[in-house]
């Protein structure tokens, strides 16, 4: 199992030894349930609604076993292949995910203040974490295409790639897989890119579509679906998740490049936790050793130089599992 943690902080007190280099998201931009921005998820949640539904699925058959819930994001059948320098055809191919990884980094560097010809030439990485995609059977497993764009347009590589290409940057272009890690360890890799000196920006995003029962289906048998659509993480009465659409993108800079300040990126760590053995816990593997995770989080603070007493909001990875 992985354990994650990453460090942020809006308080300009925070402890940094060079302060000319913090590292701060400057532009941030997403599609959610419901929602085509982050103001309209941030609407969503202050008004308390949950954008979770069984409406308009995306199937003409739901088995009985996850039920009718997930979360969508609208308007994915829009795609400007021209303004992106996609070829028409290789657009009909894409992976629908890595269309909407170009959108969204566009609409994060326009946040942050910036225009993507502003970035042509510079040393800008960019981190993309991706898992399974249920979308890439649109056209990897097309053979009209005469000329192989299904290959090139559900790659996962070239979900990085894609947009390295596209704005014309230098530095790393990498997409990352590490299931439910794979967001954060791509926000880890910037972190450390940026750190070192290795890129003077980093895109980072992460993605999930949900376009096929089956992934649900599978996860259930893994963990547990949320037949009534309510995911109950920490809860007494919790009786698994419901798996949803979620595509989101930030922009990081150096404090002293950056127009626009949401937050400093204090510390992000990834480590790998050992399993117990096998009759010692849950065989979807779940489980954590409590003393282990104590333990990354006790280093996790020291590397960052930050008290947890002065942690205000702590924002954790829950599956509701009962």
């Amino acid at each position: 199992m992985k354990a994650s943690a990453g460090k942020t902080t809006t308080d300009r007190g925070v402890k940094c030894s060079r302060k000319n280099d913090r590292i701060v998201i400057s532009g941030m931009s997403g599609l959610f349930p419901e929602a085509g921005s982050v103001q309209e998820f941030a609407n969503i949640l202050y008004d308390k609604v949950n954008p979770v539904t069984s409406e308009n699925n995306r199937w003409l058959y739901t088995p009985r076993e996850i039920g009718p819930y997930s979360g969508k994001t609208p308007g994915l059948q829009y795609f400007d292949a021209q303004f992106f320098k996609v070829h028409e055809r290789l657009g009909e191919k894409m992976d629908v995910m890595s269309r909407k990884l170009l959108e969204q980094s566009y609409q994060a560097i326009y946040d942050a203040g910036l225009s993507p010809q502003s970035l042509n030439g510079k040393n800008v990485a960019v981190y993309i974490g991706i898992s399974v995609s249920e979308t890439e059977i649109t056209g990897f497993f097309d053979n009209s295409s005469k000329r192989g764009f299904g290959i090139m347009g559900c790659s996962k590589t070239m979900f990085a790639n894609r947009i390295s290409y596209w704005l014309n940057v230098r530095g790393p272009s990498i997409a990352v897989d590490l299931a439910c890690c794979s967001s954060m360890s791509a926000l880890q890799l910037a972190y450390l890119a940026m750190k070192s000196g290795e890129c003077e920006a980093a895109i980072v995003g992460g993605c999930h579509l949900c376009t096929l029962p089956e992934s649900s289906v599978h996860y259930n048998r893994i963990n547990s679906i949320a037949t009534d659509g309510k995911t109950r993480s920490f809860d007494q009465e919790a009786n698994g998740c419901v798996l949803s659409d979620a595509i989101n993108v930030i922009f990081l800079q150096k404090a002293s490049d950056a127009l626009r300040v949401y937050a400093d990126v204090v510390h992000a760590k990834n480590e790998y936790i050992s399993f117990k053995q096998e009759n010692e816990f849950p065989k979807s593997g779940s489980y954590r050793k409590p003393h282990e995770i104590a333990s990354f989080l006790k280093e996790f603070y020291k590397e960052a130089e930050f008290a947890p007493q002065d942690v205000d909001y702590v924002e954790a990875f829950g599956i509701g599992r009962p």
